[in-house]
């Protein structure tokens, strides 16, 4: 799965903030997105660009310590 981001997935909605600038993202199997380099931005749930945003939070509140950067529920857009 490498080179697969979150922004490529049928189950994300990342959207742009029009008062910060920066993306944000949700998923629609439950998992929380958040900013895979954190020092960028003043809160974690926001990046500088839409492929930083990852799965960190599993659907049932446990850390997700995948081995890639997606979810094995993952599907790509347009697919």
């Amino acid at each position: 799965m490498a080179g697969l981001h979150c922004s490529d997935c049928i189950f994300s909605s990342i959207e742009k903030s029009a008062k910060n600038g920066e993306y944000f993202g949700t998923c629609a199997k439950g998992y929380t997105l958040t900013n895979r380099h954190p020092h960028e931005c003043e809160l974690a749930s926001f990046a500088l660009e839409a492929d930083s945003l990852f799965p960190s939070v599993d659907p049932y509140g446990k850390p997700y310590l995948g081995r890639s950067w997606v979810c094995p529920s993952f599907s790509k857009r347009g697919a």
